[in-house]
Parts: structure tokens; C-alpha cells; sequence
């Protein structure tokens, strides 16, 4: 930036003039520091908001990880589970919505969460599905151990040939 040169005024001292230019480049050189400054601290904000943001979506996973797996370890009932998983991550994304230092990035923390959001709830499906059908299998075999031991302890052969075609399933 250029800087202003002051000629002699009359009936000034000689120094004046240069003083006058001192304080001109000064003052040059304090607005230029203070833009320097400034786009400094803008950029910290950017970055201050993009770590904030990365460290809400990891609370966000993490619970929703944590709440799936206290789900399955308490044997939540397959029709439950769905819903349960859901509300959590709900509440979990509305506290962290509250919880981000600014505010104004609360629509991009959400449309960051919506992909992830939505291949849980696919992956979710995909567990109760498993669920359904484990407790299916469970339940078949429960049922082939009590037709073996109704076959092995009939009294009559009659029974004990109803109970063999019933555990084999024929």
C-alpha cells in the first residue's frame, strides 16, 4: 500500500512533516496486522468448528454402537429393539445438537449424520432379521431335544415312533 507523503507546511518545525509520516506508516502497518490477525482468528474458528463437529458425530456413533450392543446383551425382544435403538439415536443427536459450541453448524452436523443415520437403521433391519430368526432355530431346537427325549423314554414303541418321525421331521 502506498503511503501518503505530507510535504512542509509553513511555520511548521522541520520534524513534522516526517513525524506526520512516521505515524502514516504506523498506522499502514497496524490496519494491515490487524487484517492479518483477523483472518487468523477466522481461520482457528473454521477449524475450531470443524473438530467439534467431527467430535460430535464420534459421541453420536459411539452411543448409538454402545446402545446396540447393551440392547443385544439384555436381550431386548426383536420387535423392541428397532424401536429402542431409534430413540436413543435421537436423543443422543438432539443432546449433541445442544451441546455443539456453534450453533450455526447444527445443519451441517445433521446432514453429516443423516448418511450414517441411515445405514444404521438398515443395519439395525438387518439385526432383527437375525434375531427373528435365531430365536426361531432356538426354538426348533428345543423342540427336536424334547421329541428325542419323548422317543427315548416312551413307554409304548408307538410313541416312541411318533417322537422319532417328529424329531427327524418327517
Amino acid at each position: 500500500a502506498a503511503v501518503a507523503q505530507f510535504p512542509q507546511a509553513p511555520g511548521l518545525p522541520a520534524g513534522a512533516a516526517s513525524l506526520a509520516q512516521g505515524l502514516s506508516e504506523s498506522s499502514a502497518a497496524f490496519t494491515q496486522a490487524a487484517v492479518v490477525f483477523a483472518n487468523a482468528e477466522r481461520l482457528q474458528q473454521q477449524e475450531d468448528e470443524k473438530l467439534d463437529l467431527a467430535q460430535a458425530i464420534s459421541r453420536v456413533e459411539i452411543g448409538v454402537q454402545d446402545e446396540a450392543l447393551a440392547l443385544k446383551a439384555a436381550g431386548t425382544d426383536p420387535d423392541a429393539y428397532l424401536f429402542a435403538l431409534g430413540t436413543k439415536a435421537q436423543a443422543l443427536m438432539a443432546e449433541t445438537v445442544k451441546g455443539l459450541r456453534y450453533p450455526g453448524s447444527a445443519s451441517r452436523f445433521l446432514t453429516a449424520m443423516e448418511p450414517y443415520l441411515r445405514g444404521q437403521a438398515l443395519k439395525a433391519r438387518d439385526e432383527v432379521f437375525v434375531m427373528r430368526q435365531s430365536r426361531l432355530e432356538a426354538g426348533t431346537d428345543i423342540e427336536v431335544d424334547r421329541n428325542i427325549n419323548i422317543a427315548v423314554t416312551a413307554a409304548t414303541p408307538d410313541e416312541r415312533d411318533a417322537a422319532t418321525r417328529m424329531a427327524l421331521g418327517l
